[in-house]
């Protein structure tokens, strides 16, 4: 592949990437977050992180905290997730 192909397509991935986070910087302003998976609150909102980087964990990212933190047995559920 050609090294100036592979610039451009990594220059377009971090422009996207960049104005996705713009965007759920302003969404707040227009739209309220409100969660509606378990343990959103429980979880996520306790990181301490800004609720513009931890709404982007959404449903996967509580429930790979929580495999994280007492393992799939822990979790009530034997079987994978995925």
């Amino acid at each position: 592949m050609d090294k100036s192909l592979l610039k451009k397509i990594l220059v377009l991935v971090l422009v996207w990437r960049i104005g996705l986070f713009v965007v759920s910087l302003i969404a707040p302003a227009f739209i309220s977050y409100e969660p509606s998976f378990p343990y959103a609150y429980d979880l996520l909102a306790k990181l301490g992180l800004p609720q513009w980087l931890y709404s982007w964990a959404n449903f996967d990212g509580v429930h790979y905290l929580t495999i994280m933190r007492m393992g799939y047995v822990g979790t009530g559920l034997i079987q994978a997730f995925f």
